[in-house]
Parts: structure tokens; sequence; C-alpha cells
């Protein structure tokens, strides 16, 4: 499959702060207003449920003229249109239900799914939908919104613990009350196992102390699995407001600033970590109860176990946006909260990154043994030669890097069912000074499979997510993420 054209031009050319594109004008005239849909999206009865999203069908009907509307221009030219996502949609509370509770890296703009789940194309009432990279879980959140059912793999033990947290309802003050007891008995703690030793560094003693104990108290509170989830989340979020990391990076630095904490005692950070907990659980109250149990997220790998979790031809939409290869720190920009979780070694968090896609770092004998498979298209064993021509380490990582998503998709489009669409979402990265289409060789690898035909492509400008994309000076970030959405044939 050839990669698709260059997007059309948009009136205001990627000017930050200019209007929405032609077509984006075009296309959002179909949507309803944002307060309406909106204020629809999450007013459910049990009977909603029970009938997935039927009776927001005028809202969905003109999503789906929308996207009928896409779909007809692509086929006819051929040509990825820019598409303001944002402008579709309208604006989105930061804080809307539990979007906000964790700052995971890279998040994906919720207009993107909020937008497409609504396409009766797309997903019908009740559908599963599945996310093999499910990150923080916005797609998760998103498809239930809709009134389908959901499941997520990830393997990054705290993205799959902000997605459980940020799926589940349940009332604030279960977690404010069980939160209350952990502090008093962690003040009695006398002598907790110490926590893995890279942690030391990034904390005063007071800091590190109240972490200690109330890790250690955690395990012996017998809690409902909803509130425990909602505690151990709010000590990640502790590990890192209450460390010396500088916050403006989204990897841990340590700070050049004056110490935050240089004059914080003990209560103040007990104080704190009472405050995530107020704040995570009044965002899970958010969610109607009747949403409990309609998504599911596992600590798994897409490569290797998507079978055990969504069994073939189950899923009628899988909707994802994988790793940046090599370039987005999914696992180091977490690794203090993964730490006083004790999902790390005593060193680190090697071991994890180790077993990521997208890895940043590979041993000697993996440096040597490209993993170049025969059945790749041309285009990707083509651009590898050049990327290796400017950098032989880095054109090895990006050969695991296809390698472990050729088997991803190995692993996830047998779960879709005939008929089923699969939406990729992904853009370029800048590999060795060298501009790599990801996108667009992700979209061949999945296109030669034979099972996939591509329907749709449309381009988004990224404002905001926070891509990880820069080694040293020469790499931009990423301008542009690519949607394409396959239908599967047989």
């Amino acid at each position: 499959m050839p990669p698709p054209r260059a997007p059309r031009q948009a009136v205001s050319r990627g000017v930050r702060g200019a209007g929405p594109t032609e077509e984006s004008r075009a296309y959002a005239a179909l949507v309803p207003s944002n307060a309406s849909r909106i204020s629809r999206s999450w007013e459910w009865s049990a009977q909603d449920v029970g009938a997935g999203a039927r009776s927001r069908s005028r809202q969905a009907t003109r999503q789906s003229l929308s996207y009928e509307l896409m779909v007809k221009q692509y086929q006819a030219d051929g040509r990825a249109a820019v598409v303001d996502f944002r402008a579709l949609v309208g604006p989105l509370p930061a804080d809307e239900q539990t979007h906000g509770i964790y700052p995971y890296p890279a998040r994906l703009l919720r207009h993107i799914p909020r937008f497409l789940l609504g396409c009766e194309q797309l997903a019908v009432a009740d559908d599963m939908v599945l996310d093999p990279f499910c990150g923080s879980g916005t797609v998760l959140l998103e498809a239930i919104g809709w009134g389908h059912r959901a499941t997520g793999l990830d393997t990054n033990p705290l993205a799959v613990l902000v997605s459980r947290v940020k799926i589940q309802p349940l009332q604030a003050h279960h977690a404010q009350q069980a939160a209350a007891e952990l502090v008093k008995r962690a003040r009695e703690l006398r002598a907790p196992a110490p926590p893995a030793t890279f942690l030391r560094k990034w904390y005063t003693p007071s800091a590190y102390g109240v972490l200690e104990h109330l890790t250690a108290a955690l395990p012996e509170l017998h809690v409902d699995p909803r509130v425990r989830d909602q505690l151990q989340l709010s000590v990640a979020l502790l590990a890192d407001s209450a460390s010396n990391r500088d916050l403006r990076v989204p990897v841990p630095v340590r700070s050049k600033l004056p110490s935050r904490h240089a004059e914080l005692d003990n209560a103040e950070y007990f104080a704190a970590f009472l405050r995530h907990v107020d704040r995570v659980s009044r965002a899970g109250a958010r969610l109607p109860e009747v949403l409990a149990d309609r998504a599911q997220v596992r600590l798994a790998d897409v490569r290797q176990a998507v079978q055990l979790v969504t069994p073939p031809g189950t899923a009628g939409l899988i909707i994802t946006s994988p790793p940046y290869g090599s370039a987005q720190k999914y696992v180091r920009s977490c690794s203090l909260g993964l730490g006083w979780l004790g999902e790390t070694e005593d060193s680190g968090t090697a071991l994890l990154e180790r077993a990521s896609i997208g890895r940043e770092h590979l041993r000697a004998s993996e440096t040597a043994a490209w993993p170049v498979r025969r059945n790749w298209p041309t285009t990707v064993t083509s651009t590898l030669a050049k990327v290796y021509e400017r950098s032989g380490p880095r054109a090895a990582l990006y050969a695991h890097y296809f390698a472990d998503m050729a088997d991803a998709f190995v692993g996830a489009v047998p779960a879709l069912r005939v008929g089923g669409r699969f939406v990729l979402i992904a853009g370029a990265n800048t590999v060795a000074g060298k501009q790599v289409a990801t996108h667009a060789l992700l979209a061949e690898m999945l296109a030669s499979r034979g099972d996939l035909r591509l329907e749709l492509v449309v381009s988004n400008r990224i404002r905001s997510r926070q891509l990880l994309t820069k080694r040293g000076r020469s790499a931009p970030p990423i301008a542009d993420e690519y949607i394409y959405v396959f239908e599967k044939r047989h």
C-alpha cells in the first residue's frame, strides 16, 4: 500500500491559534453542538446501559454523517484531509469525569475517540471496544461513555492502575475513610521494609519516610479493590509531587531550582496524600454507578496474551495509539510511582523498559542481530537502511520496534470480527536526524496482512500532547497525528 498523499493544506497553514480548516468547518456543521453532546454523554440509566447507546442515536447519526463525508472525500481523491477534532467536538473540561486524575505521558487527545466512538459505522450499541495499548485508559472511558463495553491491555503496571481507577465509579467517602485509616496505621508503623534503593535520592528524609510508611501499611488494609486502587494511585501521585524532580520535565530529572520540600515535615506530606485521595475519589464519584464493570483492564502484552482476554472475533472495534518508537519514555516517566508501588527492580526500571515496545535502549546482542521479517513491506526495510546509513544503533532500535509492532498486530487483529474496524492513531518520528513517517509504515504493515481494507485517512494537528520525541537539539517534536481506519474483510 503506498503511503497516503500529502494532506490538504489548512487555510491557516498550521499557524497556531488560527481557525479550523475548510474540511473541519464542513465536518463540524454536521455535528451537534458541544453543550448538548457533552451533557447527554454521561447521563446514564440502567436501561441506557442495557440498550447500549440507543438513547443518543440522533447524536450518533449526525456524527455518522460527518464520518461518511470524510470517507467519501478520501475514497474520491485518496488524500488525507486535515481535520481539527477539537473543532468537531468542541472544548472539553480538563477535569471531565476521571480523565484528569493522573498526568500520564502522551495521553491521546480525547476528542478523537469521543468523535469516532459516536460514529455508527465504527461501533454499534453494546459493541466490545479493544485498546491493546490502553495507556491511561482514555479510549476505555470514552467507550463506556458511549454505551459500549471495553477491554484494555498494557505492559506498564502504573498505566493499568490508572486505567482501572479511571473506569470504575466509587463513592468518594469510601476512599476518604480508608485513607484516614491508612494514615493512622502508617504513623504507628515502626520498621517498614525499605523500598527500591534507587528512590532514596529523589526525596527529603521526611518525604521518603512518609512514602515508606504508607506503602508498608497499605497491604495490611482490608478494603474494596476499587478503594485500594485509588489509594495506590494517590501514593503514586505523592511520589511525584513530593520528589525533588523538576516537574517541568516529563521524565524524572533532578531540579536545579531550590528544593520545594526542604521545610516540610511528616504531617504536611500526610496531608498532601489525603488531598490526592480527595481529588481522585471525587473524580471517581462523578462516574455513574451503572458504568461499573463495563470495562476491564489487564496487565498483559498484546504480542502474547490478547486471546486470553478477548476471544477471536468478539471485538467490534479496535482503536489504539501505539507507542512511538524509542521516542516516548513511557516507563521512565512513571519510574517513581512504579518504584513505590513495588513494580521495579531495586536499581530501577530496566526490566520493565526491556519488555516494552518502543524502548530506548538495546543490549549489545540485540543491536547486532536485527529482527528483520521477510513479509515486511519494502518501505519499512528501505527506511531502516536509510537510517542505518546515519546511525546503526538507532536503526537497530527501529528494527526491533517494527518487529514488536508486527507481533502486536498479529496478536490484536484476530480479536476483531469480520466487518469490524481497526483505528490506528500514530505520527512521524525524527530518527538520527531523518524524518520517518512511522504512521504510514505501520499502516502499510497492517494493509499487507491482506484481511484489512483501508477506508479512511485523516490527520490532526498536535497542539498540546506531550510527546517526548526530542533526542538532542536536532529532533523537532511531532507536529501531526494520522488516523487510519481499516475494515476487516475476512
